[in-house]
């Protein structure tokens, strides 16, 4: 019985750990970047430009409105928390394509990619 009840306790904590993604993406010209457009647990993101443009970070709870968090300017760095079921919107409003390196904190999935 202790041998099942241990073996339960390492699967709970591994399912249940915090999980960290690196990742550097691109970002083609007046497109967006979107992370998390779906049902998700809180996270944490650390955005760096590594481009010559301005960038917009924007939170857009699901269904709802979206909200400007900050201006990312070039070769800068911002860490922010995103709450449950609301995306990270980055903006390139630019002619130009761009790059951003992603430090990302989850313990669910979450869903990632492009719009215009």
């Amino acid at each position: 019985m202790k041998k099942i009840l241990v073996g339960l306790a390492a699967i709970t904590l591994t399912t249940s750990s915090c999980k960290t993604v690196y990742s550097t993406t691109s970002i083609e010209p007046k497109k967006f970047f979107v992370l998390g457009d779906n049902e998700h647990e809180a996270f944490e993101i650390t955005i760096k430009n590594i481009s010559k443009e301005n960038l917009e970070l924007l939170k857009v709870p699901n269904g709802g409105k979206s909200e400007l968090v900050q201006i990312l300017n070039p070769h800068k760095k911002a860490t922010i928390i995103i709450e449950k079921n609301t995306a990270l919107y980055v903006h390139n409003k630019s002619q130009f394509k761009v790059a951003v390196e992603l430090d990302i904190k989850s313990n669910s999935h979450l869903s990632m990619g492009y719009k215009e």
